[in-house]
């Protein structure tokens, strides 16, 4: 039953994590001029508008699978018509932050509700071992800590077509803006060699740890 409970509850933390990250997407670029987001029914909290067979069933599935320490995928991007944003070019930087900033924000929320109940959330998150927590609520806050701390990071790297590689963009000239986008359709493969052959998952969840002991500072 524990090990049913666990999966439940990391599928729940996966999904409020994706599914927030594309809401703050599509949110933002409404305050900001554009309605795209909103007028493709993108701008809900409805599961079934951000599901994308990929990235939200097969990838997490496989790593459940596959017993992955960590849980991540993605949700169909938002549409954004960056041209119809007030402010193009700082404003898109705006719009791609807001994602990542929403991972954050939950991560943050959910350590101090554990701090409220009493707990240093370093206490529980201990990256090298296996969480082993008996206690529902405190087990989903956990998963939505990390992986909410995961996706954040994860969507900074800049490789198009992740987060990190637009905010990247809106700071490069015209010219070397057009060249760096046309890597865009080998982006997935870039970031699958990165975590093969380099330590990239490694130097993500060093910054994990090193923000959850932020979490527990007196």
């Amino acid at each position: 039953m524990l090990f049913i409970v666990d999966k439940l509850f990391l599928i729940l933390a996966f999904l409020i994590a994706v599914i927030t990250h594309e809401f703050g997407h599509g949110w933002t670029a409404e305050k900001l001029g554009d309605p795209t987001a909103r007028e493709a029914g993108r701008v809900t909290f409805n599961p079934m508008a951000h599901i994308d067979p990929i990235g939200t069933v097969i990838t997490p599935a496989l790593l459940l699978i596959m017993n992955f320490p960590i849980l991540f995928g993605w949700a169909k991007p938002v549409p954004v018509n960056f041209y119809n944003l007030n402010n193009s070019k700082k404003n898109m930087a705006c719009v791609s932050l807001a994602g990542p900033a929403v991972n954050f924000l939950t991560a943050t929320c959910a350590a101090v509700l554990l701090r409220l109940g009493g707990i240093l959330p370093s206490e529980i998150l201990g990256l090298n071992n296996s969480i082993v927590i008996t206690n529902p609520f405190i087990l989903f806050l956990v998963y939505l800590i990390l992986i909410n701390l995961f996706l954040g990071i994860f969507n900074l790297i800049p490789v198009p077509p992740l987060d990190g590689s637009q905010i990247l963009e809106a700071f490069l000239p015209r010219e070397t803006a057009w060249r760096y986008k046309k890597i865009a359709p080998y982006g997935i493969i870039i970031i699958f060699m990165l975590f093969y052959f380099t330590a990239l998952a490694d130097f993500i969840l060093a910054i994990v740890g090193f923000i959850i002991s932020l979490y527990s500072i007196h």
